[in-house]
């Protein structure tokens, strides 16, 4: 029996066939698309079972009796084997032409291509800005190794400054944290070189430790966070390569910087070798080449005049200025704050490069007593006695003009308004200053060194210390050996069995 003869008699009293009723049904939620078409399939049933339902062959027998709003509302069903193809088609759609599948192979390769593009532009601007921010950190080294090598005949040749660029990047690329960077110079080896750049960077946070001598001696004198550990150094034996290359040097002690003033001593290239020395350090060589770095660069790291300065109302003036000259100060437990001078480029087209007090000493002086530039006191309210500031070590003013017993200076005249000069240090050879001046509004200088970290002058390495005495002979007299007799005497008396002493009081 086929389903056309099961009749639906109660879908508003109108005779419909299964078969009518479930393609309807059927194509309702083939139209809808329901998420779920199984728990959905009652809600359709009743929808189509008590919605304007109207079969088809009864829209044909009745189209002229039926009113425009009734048509409307009326569904037709159609044959149901064309709504059987329809639902074939959706199930199953027909394969594609070749140009059909072309076009949209076609299609999607654009878009492909469009979102590729846009993704390589947006990377693009990403390496842009990062290579900006790369190009801000780093020195311009290029131009400043040419004007050193033209001008005055030193520094690295165009090869090597290129490589050491490439190195600097990938330096700064891997370590987010630098700020700025610079080459500071080039340190001779016995067996291999340095080279050193000086970073500024956010440094990591360290646990304060307590440094005390035991037996109730003085505190040890603790590293400082500024003056000498203001900036962080790298040192690497070769450049051109990956940023693994560069070793960061540990901050400096007060300790390390006053036995590095007693030793003269070559560096062999190796920051693990041990340092033969006297005084003994007792430390490898990565020690000894940090706390060199450190006493060149606080003496020789120069600024044009007026080019720093520090702020209004942050200089104090010395209570005790009866023996102290003008130019010096005594030292204190902070550090004045030095800063960039925004005035100084208005008067840049007055300013003479070529006179050697126009440079000043930027950084501050380690003190000679305490090996850091701030001092160091357990008690600070010791500062209000004159008495003890008299005690105080003098040192230079900061940002005091240099002079020339420890510079000299040599100039040269490119053009007219093209001036050239050259600073060279006479207590540490191989540390230069270079100041150019392009024009009355551009001035570029920088700092150098290329040597073998040793100071200038005659050693003179510490005494030895005094030779304890031999340990002082006695007169011994030799004696007689005693008899088996006289022994005899010294030996205490036998003791008795129980045995034996009980047989002796019967007897």
């Amino acid at each position: 029996m086929s389903l056309q003869n099961f009749k639906c008699n109660d879908v508003k009293g109108k005779e419909v066939s299964l078969e009518e009723f479930l393609t309807e049904v059927l194509s309702k939620m083939l139209t809808e698309k329901p998420e779920d078409p199984l728990f959905n399939f009652q809600k359709f049933s009743n929808l189509v079972r008590f919605g304007e339902f109207t079969p088809s062959r009864e829209i044909k027998e009745n189209e002229n009796t039926i009113s425009k709003k009734e048509v409307k509302q009326t569904i037709e069903i159609g044959d149901p084997l064309s709504k059987a193809n329809e639902y074939l088609l959706t199930i199953n759609p027909p394969p594609k032409t070749k140009k059909k599948e072309k076009e949209s192979e076609k299609e999607d390769q654009e878009r492909d291509e469009e979102e590729t593009e846009e993704k390589e532009e947006e990377q693009e601007e990403i390496e842009e800005e990062e290579e900006e921010e790369e190009e801000n950190k780093i020195s311009d080294i290029l131009y400043e190794g040419k004007l050193f090598r033209d001008a005055a005949g030193i520094g690295l040749d165009e090869v090597e400054l290129f490589r050491l660029l490439i190195s600097m990047k990938s330096l700064v690329r891997k370590n987010k944290d630098i700020n700025s960077i610079r080459f500071f110079g080039k340190i001779y080896g016995t067996q291999k070189n340095y080279y050193v750049v000086e970073t500024e960077q956010k440094k990591e946070e360290e646990n304060e430790e307590e440094n005390t001598k035991e037996d109730g001696k003085e505190k040890e004198i603790p590293k400082e966070e500024e003056g000498t550990n203001k900036y962080i150094y790298y040192v690497s034996n070769s450049v051109g390569g990956e940023a693994e290359t560069w070793t960061k040097l540990p901050d400096v002690t007060p300790e390390i910087i006053q036995k590095s003033r007693l030793i003269k001593k070559f560096f062999t290239g190796n920051l693990k070798a041990s340092v033969t020395s006297h005084p003994p350090l007792n430390l490898p060589e990565i020690y000894l080449l940090r706390a060199q770095i450190a006493r060149i660069s606080h003496s020789t790291t120069l600024a044009p005049l007026n080019f720093m300065t520090i702020p209004s109302g942050d200089e104090e003036e010395d209570d005790v200025t009866e023996e102290i000259p003008n130019n010096m100060t005594i030292a204190k437990p902070e550090l004045p704050p030095v800063e960039k001078n925004e005035e100084f480029q208005e008067k840049l087209k007055e300013f003479n490069i070529s006179v050697l007090g126009n440079w000043v000493n930027v950084l501050p002086t380690i003190l000679s007593s305490q090996g850091r530039c701030a001092l160091f006191l357990e008690d600070e309210g010791k500062l209000n006695d004159k008495d003890f500031k008299k005690t105080l070590e003098v040192i230079p003013k900061p940002l005091l003009p240099v002079s020339d017993e420890n510079w000299s200076i040599h100039s040269k005249q490119l053009l007219l308004s093209n001036e050239v000069v050259c600073l060279r240090n006479v207590v540490w050879p191989g540390a230069y200053c270079l100041g150019h001046k392009k024009s009355s509004h551009s001035l570029t200088f920088a700092n150098l060194y290329i040597g073998y970290g040793v100071k200038s002058g005659d050693f003179s390495p510490q005494f030895i210390l005094p030779i304890f005495d031999e340990y002082k002979e006695l007169n011994l007299n030799q004696q007689r050996d005693h008899s088996i007799d006289e022994l005899k005497q010294f030996l205490p008396p036998l003791k008795l069995d129980e045995d034996e002493e009980e047989h002796n009081d019967d007897e």
